[in-house]
């Protein structure tokens, strides 16, 4: 089985708990999944299952879509429901004009300050495990992209907002930082991402208890073929014997006008996919010039 599910995790599973499910109950050894969800988060989570787990690299770094509530006037040292109130501050002063702007102050690119309690590692070993045990550890430091930021609503103490990210961004950070920049603490109280890209969202999501009904069945609706989340490659159709020739990792000749890029090109886009008549994939590599001919190299083969 390669294919791809798009799991809307539960709250207080975490996401290798779902792979775990999946391991358990598809009766297959090779899954994982793409961006980890907080056990208080829920959402979306793509899951790849069998040879498909060769594709999380080129999923890795998408932007993510979240919606976010935070409660102010209470600061936490997890940054969110599951730590210790560490500061509580009268909120009844606060304008919603204050909090928009704000916010709004932390769209772009900025550094953002990893969580303690977090599964960044310090020489080794999870911020959290280091927190938990009462060490002190100096916070890394990342570049972010947040593309956007709205406020969907406001009812004092909490605020729901909308955010575009990039890879790696912490909410609960976010939420943190605002809190402190309104000078009265904040931390996040629920957490829901709504997409991954563009090929992930909500709406292609299903519940773990549907995928559990399905088992190791591999007609389950709410599979993905990974040839149907990989538009943004150019994409070859190969014979029964070009097929053959690509599982024992041989080159095929193709034709090089099918291809706008240059052969000899080594960028991400020169990643070619090759699929059979029926649509599934064999094949990902790149398109290069040997002896004046143009051939696709298989790099990761899925069959």
């Amino acid at each position: 089985m390669n294919r791809i599910v798009n799991v809307n995790k539960p709250k207080g599973l975490t996401s290798f708990g779902v792979v775990k499910e999946l391991k358990k109950f598809c009766n297959i050894k090779k899954v994982g999944h793409l961006g980890t969800l907080d056990p208080l988060a829920t959402g979306v989570l793509p899951v790849f299952i069998g040879k498909a787990t060769k594709l999380i690299p080129l999923f890795d770094k998408l932007d993510k879509e979240y919606r976010a509530t935070f409660k102010l006037g209470e600061q936490t040292d997890t940054f969110d429901t599951e730590g210790k109130i560490t500061k509580t501050a009268h909120i009844g002063h606060l304008t919603c004009e204050q909090i928009e702007r704000c916010v709004s102050k932390y769209q772009g690119v900025q550094k953002q300050l990893t969580p303690v309690f977090s599964a960044v590692k310090y020489n080794g070993v999870p911020g959290y495990r280091l927190a938990r045990a009462g060490k002190a550890i100096e916070r890394k430091s990342r570049v972010i992209h947040i593309e956007s930021i709205c406020i969907e609503s406001i009812k004092l103490p909490f605020v729901a907002v909308r955010v575009k990210c990039s890879k790696g961004t912490y909410i609960r950070s976010l939420v943190d930082d605002i809190g402190q920049e309104l000078g009265i603490g904040a931390h996040l109280v629920e957490l829901e991402r709504v997409a991954v890209g563009s090929c992930f969202s909500l709406s292609n999501a299903c519940q773990l208890e549907e995928l559990k009904q399905f088992g190791e069945h591999d007609n389950f609706p709410f599979y993905i073929n990974p040839v149907d989340v990989l538009n943004d490659l150019k994409t070859i159709t190969v014979t029964d014997k070009e097929q053959n020739q690509l599982i024992h990792g041989q080159p095929i000749a193709i034709d090089a006008d099918l291809f706008s890029f240059p052969c000899h090109d080594e960028g991400t886009n020169n990643l070619v996919k090759a699929i059979n008549s029926q649509n599934l994939l064999i094949a990902i590599g790149r398109v290069v010039v040997q002896n004046k001919s143009c051939q696709f190299n298989p790099s990761k083969i899925f069959v």
